[in-house]
């Protein structure tokens, strides 16, 4: 990853973080606690099918988003948490109450 962040370096470019209900949370947090500061966000996959556009929310990522919002707050690390699929005007509240910021909505539209 420093590589990485090494390569960015002098770019018009920021580092980010995605993850989904795949993804290892012990091993992402480990990951943020390293290298919280080298990322602007965290970005939360809504729906278990990644890539696919017109996916359902997947409720599941609720306990996610709070798991992460929780870890951020007992770690003092300050990145907001994005929300990328499923989104409509009902999943939104409900990613907003569990600590997501921002919101990417594509088929609502």
């Amino acid at each position: 990853f420093q590589n990485l962040v090494t390569k960015c370096d002098g770019y018009d470019m920021t580092l980010n973080l995605a993850v989904d209900l795949k993804s290892n949370l012990e091993k992402t947090k480990e990951f943020l606690k390293e290298n919280f500061e080298f990322l602007n966000y965290v970005q939360v996959m809504g729906i278990r099918e990644i890539g696919k556009q017109g996916e359902k929310f997947d409720e599941e990522v609720l306990s996610l988003i709070i798991n992460l919002k929780n870890f951020f707050t007992d770690s003092k690390i300050d990145l907001p948490i994005f929300v990328d699929g499923g989104m409509n005007e009902k999943s939104i509240v409900k990613c907003k109450e569990a600590g997501a910021e921002v919101f990417v909505v594509g088929s609502a539209l």
